[in-house]
């Protein structure tokens, strides 16, 4: 029989696969997506059931999630008048735990694994990458790879025979832009252009750091405007502050002196306008290209979202406001040149947009927008259950026009569809107004976790703080309030949704004041931690235990 130790440690890698595979079939199979994230979110059950830690339940993220998910089972269970679609939907909604439970899982076990952390990181980029090409292959020989043309209304679908590759694309550009802007604006920085700095490999963090950052890698001393290479073979150039000496492996950087990745040495752009206008056009392009992409695309939503991300970028990153603002400036251009370039792109995108907006009460959204409002008020404590709308859509009751002032039915029950296209409705039809209070809680929970870091002190404009931003940036345009959208777990933009906020998650730095575990627990595979000269466990007291300065993480700090 094996031991708890090793069971642990076998499914942590199991854990750590399935995470590891996901983005894969997120874009292609996603019903073997939706498995990995089956086999995810049991195996933190089972780690923990194995006696390796249940920190990751007591975040208070996942509490409040957890939360949300009890009222909406108990919502959907069949009795009492309740759960209008059964105990089929009954059996939904308990296994909707399992994409918070995903979440969960990447931010707990990619911190111990900085080198899965980097990989889930880089097959983001290449998922990013191969619809935006798909889409510009698309737009440029009227047919994808496999031979697809576009939609019948113009629009284009990139890798898949009906457009439905530009939400997930709008959400995985946020994080790849900002990235590849902040790699831009920092050339010439040591370290600026490698792609280390964006998520450079680190040592695994002890157990007790659930949904923290794992410790910095130790780095060569570098000469001035010369390159090293980091331990795991990458490009760095990071040079310790002198007089401390360089730090043993597994020794965080010091607050005092350590330099994050991204931001050390002096900045070597060009002086005067040439500098400045570099500085600013170059994190430009990857702006303008994501934007170029959305507008060929032909779909408003994730267009009108990719500029909101954009903005909140540029709130978060103070050096990319003026990017953005050219990015703004350029954006009505690109609209305007796609009615002569893509003529059914700009029909899409702009003329059927004014036509439903100018007449929003009689257009297909605004039938769907009246009908949840109607169940939900209807039924204010506890909503319909799980999947209620698509149960009682075509139920009478719900037939008056009160909203808008319009007679007539609604559009009765030929208006219908499996879900009221928009989350903050869907919560109100399924779990009552209780369900739709907590659902807020909860999506405002996450973005508070995932902005941890981002307010304080540090880097303006380092590779992996700008990375966060666009985590964060993605999380929220998924959980934008006013916005037409598909239902909460639909595959596969549920699932890409869930996969970037675990690995925000998985980047944020430990809650100041939780007690820290001690660096020499062990990790993953049962090994203890090194500890190098001067490395204390992290009380988050700000001394430690006998009274001595302690080492404090940087916020951004892979």
């Amino acid at each position: 029989m094996m031991a708890p130790g090793r069971a642990a440690a076998a499914i942590e890698r199991l854990i750590l696969a399935a995470i590891l595979l996901c983005p894969v079939f997120l874009v292609h199979g996603r019903g073997i997506a939706e498995a990995l994230i089956d086999v995810a979110a049991t195996g933190l059950l089972a780690r923990g059931l194995l006696g390796n830690g249940w920190e990751w339940a007591r975040q208070p993220w996942v509490r409040v999630s957890l939360l949300w998910w009890n009222w909406l089972v108990l919502c959907s269970l069949p009795v009492l008048g309740l759960g209008a679609g059964g105990w089929p939907a009954f059996g939904q909604a308990v296994l909707t735990v399992r994409f918070l439970l995903f979440a969960a899982a990447m931010g707990t076990v990619l911190p111990r694994a900085p080198r899965v952390r980097r990989a889930v990181c880089w097959l983001v980029v290449a998922a990013c990458g191969y619809i935006v090409a798909q889409m510009a292959i698309q737009a440029v020989f009227g047919v994808n790879l496999f031979g697809m043309h576009r939609f019948g209304d113009g629009t284009l679908t990139g890798p898949y025979d009906k457009p439905r590759a530009a939400a997930p694309l709008s959400r995985l550009l946020m994080p790849v832009m900002l990235a590849a802007g902040s790699m831009l604006a920092t050339r010439g920085r040591p370290g600026g252009s490698a792609a280390a700095a964006w998520w450079g490999a680190s040592p695994a963090a002890p157990e007790g750091h659930p949904s923290g950052v794992a410790q910095a890698p130790a780095l060569p001393r570098a000469r001035r405007g010369g390159r090293n290479a980091l331990p795991d073979g990458s490009l760095g150039g990071i040079a310790p502050t002198p007089g401390l000496g360089a730090p043993t492996p597994g020794e965080p950087l010091l607050a005092e002196g350590g330099i994050a990745p991204g931001e050390a040495g002096p900045v070597a752009h060009p002086r005067g306008f040439a500098g400045r206008a570099g500085r600013t056009l170059l994190p430009l392009l990857p702006l303008l290209g994501g934007l170029a992409v959305m507008v060929l695309a032909g779909q408003r939503m994730p267009l009108l979202l990719t500029l909101l991300g954009l903005v909140v970028a540029a709130l978060m990153l103070p050096r990319l406001r003026l990017p953005v603002l050219l990015a703004a400036i350029a954006a009505p251009v690109l609209v305007a040149l796609s009615a002569v370039l893509t003529p059914r792109s700009f029909g899409h995108l702009v003329l059927l947009f004014s036509r439903q907006m100018h007449h929003f009460g009689n257009s297909p959204y605004g039938h769907l927008f009246e009908r949840a409002l109607n169940m939900g008020l209807a039924n204010p404590l506890t909503g319909l259950g799980f999947d209620g709308f698509r149960h009682r859509c075509a139920d009478p009751r719900y037939f008056g026009r009160h909203l808008f002032g319009l007679g007539g039915d609604g559009g009765g029950a030929a208006i219908c569809a499996q879900h009221p296209h928009n989350h903050y409705l869907q919560a109100l039809t399924d779990s009552g107004l209780i369900g739709l209070v907590l659902f807020c809680l909860m999506v405002l929970f996450w973005l508070r976790t995932l902005a941890r870091g981002l307010g304080g002190a540090g880097p303006a404009f380092s590779g992996l703080r700008a990375w966060r931003v666009g985590l964060f940036a993605a999380v929220l345009m998924q959980e934008w309030p006013i916005a037409s959208t598909s239902a909460f777990t639909n595959m596969p933009l549920g699932g890409w949704c869930f996969l970037l906020l675990g690995l925000g998650m998985a980047f944020v730095p430990p809650t100041p004041g939780r007690k820290e575990a001690s660096m020499g627990q062990g990790g993953p595979s049962g090994a203890s931690f090194p500890r190098g000269p001067g490395l204390r466990s992290l009380p988050r007291t700000g001394t430690s235990a006998r009274g001595k300065p302690e080492i404090v993480p940087t916020d951004d700090r892979p």
